[in-house]
């Protein structure tokens, strides 16, 4: 395939301008790829560049002059800056020449810029690093004096504080303890009081019990000796009863002595058979000893004075 001139051409103009020849060949070639070119339209064009270098500034300006203008470049390279003067560069322009002007506005500039670096210096920089002034250091003196001061007042109020509180819990700890020591006290009392109480309880209990147990013997005992005393009673009270029968029955009274007027004198009658009565009661007191109920037997047997108009009559006794 013949290599297409236009793009040859195109590529070779490219590759002579300045700006592009000083690139590194790898850039370029990779350009003149990406506009589809192939290999060999690419090293015919870097060699046809390579053959025909620039005049440079040797070539006269007469010359220069009536040398056909070229037109801009088109189609690949219409992006590219356009020489009108093909390969020629033009001389560098002149640098600008400064009056007095200038120079009065850069020096009112660097004048400005100093006098703001030197107030912000001296406001803000100069007092972290200057050294202080003699005032400077007796209103400082005089400040952290006036603090030694509020401290050590603080100290003292705080020492003061303290020694209060310390009495105030020394008090209240001997409160305590004479409150517990009484606690315990009480305590111990109400342990003996409670073990006095169950001791008494438990002999009452044991007092009852014994109570209990012996409160039928008891109320047998005494019944028992109801019974014998009755028995007892029973039996002098008939002995007493034949023997007032037989005395009565065996000695009638001489009731013809007597006088009419004067009321018959039965105390002699009636000596005899209490004096028997008596000896009999006698015999069996000493029986009646026994007697747990307080039960006491008849001691004398009552005397019955027989009537004036019936001297055989016997009480009865039931």
């Amino acid at each position: 395939m013949a290599p297409r001139e236009d793009l040859v051409g195109s590529a070779v103009t490219f590759l002579r301008d300045p700006s592009v020849s000083s690139s590194p060949l790898d850039k370029r070639i990779e350009f003149l790829k990406s506009k589809n070119l192939t290999q060999e339209e690419i090293e015919l064009s870097l060699a046809r560049a390579a053959e025909e270098p620039s005049l440079g500034p040797s070539v006269p300006a007469s010359y220069a002059s009536v040398q056909p203008g070229r037109g801009p470049p088109t189609g690949l390279y219409a992006n590219y800056p356009y020489n009108p003067y093909g390969q020629f560069q033009p001389p560098p322009p002149e640098p600008p020449r400064r009056d007095w002007r200038d120079w009065f506005i850069m020096a009112t500039v660097i004048g400005g810029a100093g006098y703001g670096l030197w107030m912000l210096a001296d406001r803000y920089i100069k007092p972290l690093v200057a050294p202080p002034t003699p005032p400077q250091l007796e209103q400082d003196k005089a400040a952290i004096d006036e603090q030694f001061n509020k401290t050590f007042a603080l100290l003292d109020t705080l020492a003061s504080d303290t020694t209060a509180l310390k009495d105030a819990e020394e008090q209240r700890t001997t409160r305590l303890d004479a409150a517990i020591a009484d606690i315990e006290a009480i305590v111990t009392e109400l342990q003996a009081a409670t073990q006095r109480r169950q001791d008494d309880a438990r002999r009452m209990e044991a007092e009852i019990n014994a109570m209990r147990d012996s409160l039928p013997r008891s109320i047998d005992n005494v019944r028992d000796a109801s019974e014998r005393q009755l028995k007892e009673l029973s039996a002098e009270l008939s002995s007493l009863k034949l023997l007032m029968s037989n005395r009565l029955a065996g000695s009638p009274l001489p009731m013809a002595s007597i006088p009419k007027t004067q009321p018959a004198d039965i105390s002699s009658v009636s000596v005899q058979p209490a004096a028997a009565s008596a000896g009999t009661s006698s015999e069996v007191a000493p029986g009646s000893s026994a007697n747990p109920t307080g039960v006491n037997s008849v001691a004398k047997a009552p005397s019955f004075p027989a009537p004036a108009s019936s001297p055989a009559v016997t009480p009865s006794l039931h």
